[in-house]
């Protein structure tokens, strides 16, 4: 299993993943074909053989990057997939600068939160609004504030 960038030719088939993973968040091929074509976003993809087994999306503004999502399909589960992409999209932002990530998983989320967790994100609580029927906790990781109680 490997992690590289997505390319555009991947795009239809993670904006399917999104559709079906994130129904709520009503994001067009059009608004990702921006996304990905912008300087801000960023997009890789787990392969397993020939197969996408999974991808993250997150963007980088100022010192601040955003994981906006991370699907692993299911026959992929179990496998570490997320754990990989996690900390190649968190690597990548360190390089880049970000001092902060943050992120929103929904609250029953057990299996994104406990990746998240791993990687030293910290709940900073729930969101007023529920999104697509949930409710949708709000979780940081915070660099400097790490470097600076160390």
């Amino acid at each position: 299993m490997k992690i590289v960038d997505a390319k555009g030719k991947d795009l239809p088939h993670i904006c399917e993943l999104i559709k079906k993973e994130f129904p709520y968040t009503k994001l067009s091929f059009e608004d990702l074909l921006k996304r990905f074509n912008s300087d801000e976003f960023f997009f890789l993809k787990a392969i397993e053989g020939e197969d996408m087994a999974g991808f993250i999306e997150f963007r980088k503004r100022g010192e601040e990057g955003k994981i906006f999502g991370l699907v692993v399909l299911e026959n992929f589960r179990g496998k570490g997939i997320g754990e990989k992409l996690v900390n190649a999209a968190v690597g990548k932002l360190k390089v880049m600068g970000a001092d902060i990530i943050n992120l929103i998983v929904a609250q029953d989320n057990k299996n994104a939160k406990r990746i998240y967790k791993n990687f030293g994100f910290k709940s900073i609580g729930l969101l007023e609004k529920e999104v697509g029927g949930k409710k949708i906790e709000a979780m940081i990781l915070d660099y400097a504030s790490a470097e600076t109680a160390s």
